[in-house]
């Protein structure tokens, strides 16, 4: 499952981009999950921070992105909600996929902003309510996590990054499984029925094609001893 944590962005422009994660999510057999799907699970009387911690908790997987908005804060908080999510994923010490739009990463590079008010491509960022606020939460996630760039005006480029770091976020736990793995995994392999005097050998089947056992043997120990 995919928590996808971010704010709905400058009139709601984020959402779309939400919609293009959520539907990459799900072509590559995962279940995502996010505020506007209908089975997110809404506690009546209970704070938008406490409805999304509880939906958080089923998650194996946070996306995070950083766009031109901090986000809503509830009540007395002194944080938005999206803060506070972003704050759960990386303490829940699950993998967490961090992104941020190009234009907000640029600002880390000027010290002095009070020059950038008048330029179209930061104004809207820097005269927006609480940016401070995201400025800091950016210097924070940068300084402690790699974070990912993204073109904020590019919906497919982003979905193709989101898509390219899940799949190599993906392979790395394969292999660290594996490793982890190759002494049992081996082993299985070892004792699988061999009929010799029949001269035959059980078939396994794959959506892909049938691989005999001895064949499926020879692959494993390859890939693990190499």
């Amino acid at each position: 499952k995919v928590y996808v944590i971010s704010t709905s962005g400058y009139q709601n422009s984020f959402l779309e981009v939400r919609k293009k994660i959520f539907q990459i999510i799900g072509d590559m057999g995962m279940q995502g999950i996010g505020y506007e799907l209908n089975d997110y699970g809404i506690t009546p009387f209970s704070t938008i921070s406490n409805n999304c911690s509880n939906n958080m908790n089923s998650a194996d997987l946070f996306l995070i992105f950083l766009n031109d908005r901090y986000g809503y804060i509830e009540g007395n908080d002194s944080k938005s909600v999206t803060h506070l999510e972003i704050e759960l994923a990386i303490a829940s010490e699950k993998p967490c996929l961090i992104f941020a739009q190009d234009t907000l990463m640029d600002l880390l590079n000027y010290p002095n902003l009070s020059g950038l008010e008048s330029d179209p491509r930061y104004s809207s960022i820097i005269k927006a309510d609480n940016f401070e606020k995201l400025i800091t939460l950016l210097k924070q996630l940068t300084s402690h996590n790699v974070v990912f760039r993204y073109q904020h005006d590019d919906i497919e480029g982003i979905a193709e990054l989101v898509k390219s770091k899940i799949e190599a976020l993906t392979d790395y736990f394969i292999i660290r499984y594996l490793e982890k793995s190759k002494d049992r995994i081996l082993a299985f392999y070892n004792n699988l029925p061999y009929n010799n005097a029949s001269n035959s050998v059980p078939v396994l089947y794959r959506s892909q094609g049938n691989y005999s056992t001895q064949d499926l043997h020879s692959l494993c120990v390859s890939k693990l001893e190499s």
